[in-house]
């Protein structure tokens, strides 16, 4: 198997994952939507794209109905969590939590991407870190765990960094 190079100009990429309750409640926080793309798992969410919309609040939440077939809606900002991917480009990943706002969870995809949506504990979501199966690794078992620390902000934070 070739390695992947590195590139000698790495490519900054701006994405944005929302951590969704199962349960349709902000307060029960024991299972967690996720989705699998490629092999590996991560919060819905995507590369925002400023040409398609400057408000990443709007894509984000376009990207959960995309990946899930949920609309939701934000509730806060987790954080601004930066990490260097496989390939060496440097990913910001601007995380919020969300609440489902209609629309069922199903287990299956919703589009050609994705491979399967479903529900996880923070303790499997851990394990799948471990293995190796999470996509951006220890960023989305951070995410997830300041969530349920309750270390989330107002929405509105969100509009104040600067990238």
């Amino acid at each position: 198997m070739p390695e992947k190079s590195i590139p000698l100009t790495p490519k900054l990429r701006v994405v944005s994952s929302v951590i969704l309750p199962y349960n349709h409640s902000k307060r029960d926080n024991r299972k967690f939507i996720m989705v699998e793309e490629d092999g590996v798992w991560c919060p819905p969410g995507g590369t925002f794209d400023v040409s398609k919309d400057p408000d990443i609040t709007r894509a984000a939440t376009r990207e959960v109905r995309e990946e899930t077939g949920l609309s939701v809606v934000l509730a806060n900002f987790i954080g601004l969590y930066t990490f260097q991917s496989p390939n060496g480009n440097v990913v910001y990943n601007t995380a919020f939590s969300g609440l489902i706002e209609s629309g069922d969870f199903v287990n299956s995809a919703h589009r050609e991407d994705i491979t399967r949506v479903d529900a996880f504990t923070l303790e499997q979501i851990r394990d799948m870190n471990d293995r190796k199966l999470l996509r951006s690794g220890y960023a989305n078992v951070q995410m997830i765990e300041d969530f349920v620390r309750g270390r989330v902000f107002p929405l509105e934070v969100h509009q104040y960094i600067q990238i």
